[in-house]
């Protein structure tokens, strides 16, 4: 089976790293940022556009002195274009480009930065984890997201050993660079950014995995062939044979209805949410699907129970909260002329990023630590 992107990354050398602390079904979750990682701020060159990708990885992936790292606490630079959102969801043109802004996101306290000028970067540029023998992920956000969306699943995955990779989309509401003139799209960037990981930065990848979220799904089932694991969060499921998907009653986006056909004649075994939120999943099914239809919160009560995860309830706290923060003045204006706000406005009321979490990482981090040791 095919998914584009196929046969120049398709090769997986015999897997080491991350064999001995596989789940294996023995009910042992992984524990979430238990390691030292380090977070590199790194960039493709296409069609003399620098496209900005995150990078996160194990701090045992090459030694370093400590005099080599920030002593500060890291932040994620997240940018907030409204001239972007305005064009996007609404048409507008009269939106001035000074109302964009960026927000200083804090990294989980494990989260560690090189202290080096990544400002001049070229072609030719070799990031610290050049030349590593590492599993791989790819993160895919969605419509109107940011490379950071997905960063709490980066920082777990790069402390249980995974090299991770989140480039930013042309549909990214950061708009930090012209790809409206230019045929860049995400199938060009998710190509240079596997051909400079194999080429230029010379990494073994040990597997591949790539998670998206929303429109990223479909980013998830175009890239790579068979051998890859996906993970599909609030969008439609994958036809890979190594593939979870993660949905809720409460995605008012992405109607969970358009994935429930896909995820019975795609044969998924269901994950009870019971199941989830006790951390008692053992082996994993290769096709797995997780629905969210209760509360979001362990010792919610009938009565003041909030409701089963959004469609932005997936992404981190921070991107959301300052997403919410930044636009809730305009959130009136658009529920007023029925402009999609991608469950903006749910999230403003619950703000259950962390919550949703909770059960989400920990099942993302080990379904592909099985996966990846199978």
């Amino acid at each position: 089976m095919s998914f584009g992107l196929s046969n120049q990354f398709a090769t997986r050398p015999s897997f080491a790293m991350m064999s001995s602390t596989a789940n294996n079904g023995n009910n042992n979750p992984p524990i979430m940022n238990a390691n030292k990682v380090i977070y590199e701020s790194i960039s493709l060159h296409i069609l003399d556009e620098q496209i900005p990708v995150a990078a996160w990885y194990p701090s045992t992936i090459n030694e370093r002195t400590s005099n080599e790292y920030s002593s500060r606490r890291v932040t994620y630079p997240h940018r907030i274009s409204v001239q972007k959102i305005g064009k996007s969801l609404a048409g507008w043109n009269f939106i001035p480009s000074f109302t964009t802004r960026t927000f200083a996101i804090d990294a989980a306290e494990n989260v560690m930065r090189i202290e080096k000028n990544i400002t001049t970067q070229t072609q030719q540029y070799k990031p610290n984890f050049a030349s590593c023998t590492v599993p791989v992920v790819l993160l895919a956000h969605g419509y109107l997201g940011s490379r950071f969306d997905l960063s709490h699943y980066a920082e777990d995955l790069a402390s249980n050993g995974f090299l991770v990779l989140s480039p930013e989309y042309p549909e990214s509401l950061a708009d930090s660079y012209d790809s409206t003139t230019k045929p860049i799209d995400r199938t060009l960037i998710t190509h240079e950014l596997l051909s400079n990981l194999q080429k230029q930065w010379e990494v073994n990848a040990v597997t591949y995995s790539i998670i998206g979220h929303s429109l990223g799904c479909g980013t998830v089932n175009k890239t790579g062939d068979d051998t890859w694991n996906r993970v599909c969060l609030a969008g439609f499921p994958s036809s890979g044979s190594k593939s979870l998907f993660v949905g809720s009653t409460n995605d008012g986006a992405v109607p969970l209805s358009r994935a429930l056909d896909a995820l019975q004649s795609l044969q998924y075994t269901p994950l009870e949410e019971s199941v989830a939120r006790g951390r008692q999943w053992g082996k994993l099914s290769p096709r797995t699907s997780l629905i969210f239809s209760d509360a979001n919160s362990s010792s919610a009560t009938t009565t003041t129970a909030p409701p089963p995860p959004n469609h932005i309830s997936f992404l981190s706290k921070g991107t959301n909260d300052a997403m919410v923060d930044f636009l809730s003045p305009l959130l009136p204006v658009a529920r007023f002329l029925d402009i999609p706000v991608l469950d903006f406005d749910k999230y403003q009321l619950v703000r259950d990023s962390d919550a949703t979490g909770e059960v989400v990482r920990p099942l993302v981090v080990d379904y592909l630590r099985q996966m990846s040791s199978s």
